[in-house]
């Protein structure tokens, strides 16, 4: 009789569409237990191919992994089977299945960038500041809908449930897309300044004349650089990164309280659109950088400026995911215990 080891390794892959980061986890499949091990994160630019990147991930990492029991794969896009592809494109193909067969690998599972995200919440440890940090506690339900999303390159989300004995259900949403709703109950120069930014938005080379103005556009990748534009009524338009400093250096006031407002405003929309009792959890690379963001007055003024059930609303708990290393345990989460959209459970190590 074949003798099941006791621990397994999981690698964890969050590629997104300029970097990619890895985590491996070990597992103790009998005390239920998930352990950090170690972690890197390489430009994908730096690279010519997938196979190449791959490489570069083991030479740090310092193990190949086709010794690696699992892997999964949290991208940005939509898996086809064979390739993993992104709207605006990777820079070079990621064709998984074909870099699987090639390099051996044992088990692949490749799955929505934010599935381990929404796992993490699971798992985390609410008391901890380092790991979670509460912009508003509320009162969580454990059981309740639960959403997660993350302001990067783009608008990255995910909503889900954790059901009885470890098992969930997540759902299938590209919430980034959703065009920007009129406010409701703005105060009206809430409202002028709303019209004028829409309004300049239009005139943007990169953004046509029919096309939506998503949260997207104004809260991540470019977002932060027009919002800045808009504001300053510059004909200079700076990088991302660029107004990150300025932010920083509290050089962009008027920047950070429009940009509170409008992630106010997708608060309350995934509010009103989910009633996610389970809490908001929000992540990614500008507000990890810029925490700020989500402490500004104007983000509540941008929650009530959409006032329906408001009074139900304000129990629903609103946090930071801090830890990054949250996303691999999550990961490791989702095969251990990963469940169909019924929760029926799946063997986790088949």
């Amino acid at each position: 009789m074949r003798k099941v080891s006791r621990k397994k390794t999981i690698a964890v892959w969050d590629l997104g569409a300029t970097k990619c980061a890895v985590g491996i986890i070990e597992v103790d499949l009998f005390m239920e237990r998930f352990k950090f091990i170690t972690s890197t994160s390489l430009y994908l630019n730096d690279f010519f191919s997938l196979d190449d990147l791959t490489q570069g991930l083991e030479n740090n990492l310092g193990t190949r992994f086709s010794d690696i029991d699992k892997i999964m794969i949290a991208g940005a896009g939509i898996y086809d089977g064979y390739t993993l592809n992104l709207a605006n494109g990777y820079p070079y193909p990621m064709e998984f299945a074909a870099l699987a067969k090639s390099r051996k690998w044992s088990s692949m599972t490749v799955v929505h960038d934010y599935v381990p995200m929404m796992c993490a919440t699971f798992i985390a440890d609410l008391l901890d500041p380092d790991q979670i940090s509460f912009i508003h506690p509320g009162v969580l339900n454990p059981y309740g809908r639960r959403v997660v999303f993350g302001l990067g390159t783009g608008l990255g989300f995910k909503d889900g449930l954790l059901l009885e004995r470890k098992k969930f259900w997540l759902g299938e949403n590209e919430v980034g897309h959703i065009g920007i709703p009129f406010p409701p109950r703005a105060m009206p120069d809430e409202i002028q300044v709303h019209k004028e930014f829409i309004d300049f938005l239009r005139t943007q080379t990169d953004i046509s004349p029919n096309q939506s103005i998503t949260f997207e556009k104004v809260l991540s990748g470019q977002g932060t650089s027009r919002l800045h534009q808009f504001v300053t009524a510059s004909k200079d338009h700076l990088l991302p990164h660029e107004v990150g400093d300025l932010l920083r250096a509290g050089l962009a006031e008027e920047t950070l309280a429009l940009l509170a407002w409008y992630l106010g405003l997708l608060i309350g929309s995934l509010q009103l659109i989910f009633m996610p009792s389970g809490g908001i959890w929000m992540t990614g690379g500008v507000l990890l950088k810029h925490e700020e963001i989500a402490l500004h007055p104007q983000l509540k003024k941008g929650i009530l400026a959409s006032p329906a059930y408001i009074n139900e609303r304000r129990s629903f708990p609103l946090a930071i995911i801090k830890d990054k290393n949250l996303v691999f345990l999550g990961g490791a989460y989702y095969l251990a215990y990963r469940a169909s959209l019924m929760g029926q459970s799946v063997p986790a190590f088949a």
